[in-house]
């Protein structure tokens, strides 16, 4: 009898922790580095959830910023950002995700320089040919 106790209470605290379980937000689209600005989804499969979010690298808390469910983020700011994400559903909370984000106020064009190559008579590449490409900015 005492084994069949034990069982029915390993079993409800299985389903008590399944239930209580938030799923992590989502964070699309997987490219991290934007041009002027950056449009962030922010989704959690699970019904009923708020997500709250930072851009500092901080963990986020009840009193950080929030969006809606499938609303996108935008951040219009050149910089490189920690945007680090949770869901909440009253007292529970999702564990978190992060993702590194650059945005860039314009194209970076890289200076291309031709290093060994071998030309025929019509001046097409034949064999291995060796550039270098380099940016001077930082990003």
């Amino acid at each position: 009898m005492d084994l069949l106790v034990k069982i029915i209470s390993i079993l409800c605290l299985f389903v008590a922790l399944r239930v209580s379980a938030i799923d992590p937000p989502v964070i699309l689209p997987e490219s991290s580095m934007f041009v002027l600005s950056a449009s962030l989804r922010l989704t959690c499969p699970t019904p009923g959830t708020t997500i709250y979010y930072t851009l500092d690298g901080s963990d986020p808390s009840e009193d950080s910023l929030s969006i809606s469910q499938n609303n996108n983020l935008i951040i219009d700011t050149q910089g490189k950002y920690v945007l680090k994400a949770k869901a909440f559903k009253g007292e529970v909370s999702s564990i978190i995700t992060a993702k590194n984000v650059t945005v860039l106020h314009r194209i970076i064009s890289p200076e291309i320089v031709l290093l060994k190559s071998k030309k025929n008579r019509n001046s097409n590449f034949i064999g291995d040919v060796l550039i270098q490409l380099s940016c001077h900015e930082q990003l």
